[in-house]
């Protein structure tokens, strides 16, 4: 059978098709706890990420534990697995950008200082 044929009897049997590149996730709210490593400094730190999405919009708080600063409130979007949300500290926005699997995200970080400069991290947490 060919797609084309697949197709045709999908319609005919009023079965509804969809595709997706990504699954689709729900954060139905809670705490996931991890680690964050600033790259450029080479220094980790402890986290703790409590959100939950409505709709694919991102809420909730980030806190950061240990030698790094640039936890508060997020705000940002959930689109199939792919996370990203930002944050504020007085000197920098920090943007992460992660990828659900399961009770784990993973990902990667951009700090933005208000002078200009960059750095970057990896961070990974996992609901617990």
């Amino acid at each position: 059978m060919n797609i084309f044929t697949f197709l045709a009897s999908a319609v005919l049997l009023g079965q509804a098709l969809t595709y997706s590149s990504a699954p689709t996730v729900t954060i139905k709210g809670g705490g996931y706890s991890g680690t964050c490593t600033n790259q450029t400094c080479a220094v980790t730190a402890r986290l703790r990420l409590d959100m939950h999405d409505e709709a694919g919009k991102v809420s909730g708080n980030l806190e950061i534990f240990g030698a790094l600063d640039g936890g508060g409130t997020i705000t940002g979007g959930l689109e199939g697995d792919q996370l990203t949300f930002t944050t504020r500290a007085s000197y920098c926005e920090i943007t992460w950008f992660g990828r659900m699997q399961g009770k784990t995200i993973k990902g990667t970080y951009l700090v933005r200082l208000d002078d200009g400069s960059t750095q970057k991290g990896i961070w990974n947490v996992s609901r617990g």
